[in-house]
């Protein structure tokens, strides 16, 4: 099922292009088998390295890059559905028809940014010296 999408980049991509096209309510993630798990995780990751800005990616650096989309490809992989899986799958059915999708792939990365900006302040915060 999910083999295709190791071998079809432009659906990897649709991964996070979809993160903001469809509201929809949280829906927790159904268990899926570790190999469609790891080809979402692949997928998702590669989808959020490519369609990183460039801008912030120069601002930001390669390696911050790295790190939010590693996060962002680990919350989607955890969260995904089986019925969310399926449909990404059958690259004939249209991505709003896919339900939840959009909320899943939007829910990951605001994850990433809460949890990645938490640990840089965090980071750059000292307290004041008395």
């Amino acid at each position: 099922m999910l083999r295709l999408l190791k071998r079809c980049p432009h659906v990897a991509r649709v991964l996070l292009c979809g993160a903001l096209t469809l509201p929809a309510p949280f829906v927790f993630a159904a268990d899926i088998s570790p190999g469609d798990r790891e080809a979402v995780f692949e997928g998702a990751g590669q989808a959020c390295n490519q369609q990183m800005p460039e801008a912030i990616r120069q601002r930001a650096g390669a390696a911050a890059v790295l790190n939010f989309c590693s996060c962002y490809a680990s919350e989607v992989a955890r969260t995904i559905t089986v019925e969310q899986v399926d449909a990404l799958a059958d690259t004939s059915r249209p991505l709003d028809a896919i339900p939840h999708y959009g909320e899943t792939m939007r829910n990951a990365w605001r994850a990433c940014e809460k949890r990645l900006l938490a640990k840089e302040t965090a980071a750059s915060w000292h307290p004041p010296e008395r």
